[in-house]
């Protein structure tokens, strides 16, 4: 994994730490110029708001788990190269999804960012995806 990638739990942390400098998270979110509601409910991880996530200087990154190793994680980019790849090795789609038990149609859908990852996930080595956050840029202040 990235080692700038926070985890949601990281992610918190700045934030709280953010709502601690600002004296509150009325506050904070004034600052931000972002909705007080849509503030709280991030904090809370009730609901991730991207508005929220961009203030504070990330942007919200899907990663998928390694069900073998935990502290692996796979991007959108490489759980495609990785079906790509096994499809190759299959010799074809037909071939591939008959080894997946899944419909040829569907994986054409997936191959073809028409459909997620879901069908696949499990049998490429994945769990269902992960929210983290990435830095845009420094901001120690944040806001």
């Amino acid at each position: 994994m990235s080692k700038n990638l926070l985890d949601c739990y990281g992610f918190c942390g700045i934030m709280n730490a953010a709502v601690r400098q600002h004296g509150s998270a009325v506050k904070l979110a004034r600052a931000l110029g972002v909705d007080e509601q849509a503030l709280r409910d991030t904090r809370s991880l009730k609901s991730l708001d991207d508005a929220v996530v961009r203030a504070l200087g990330f942007m919200r990154v899907l990663r998928y788990p390694s069900l073998t190793d935990a502290k692996t994680v796979a991007s959108k980019k490489q759980i495609q190269e990785k079906l790509t790849n096994f499809v190759r090795e299959c010799g074809s789609q037909r071939a591939a999804a008959a080894r997946m038990g899944i419909d040829e149609k569907l994986l054409s859908k997936i191959q073809n960012a028409d459909r997620g990852f879901g069908a696949v996930l499990s049998f490429l080595g994945y769990g269902k995806p992960l929210n983290y956050f990435y830095p845009l840029a420094r901001n120690e202040n944040h806001g």
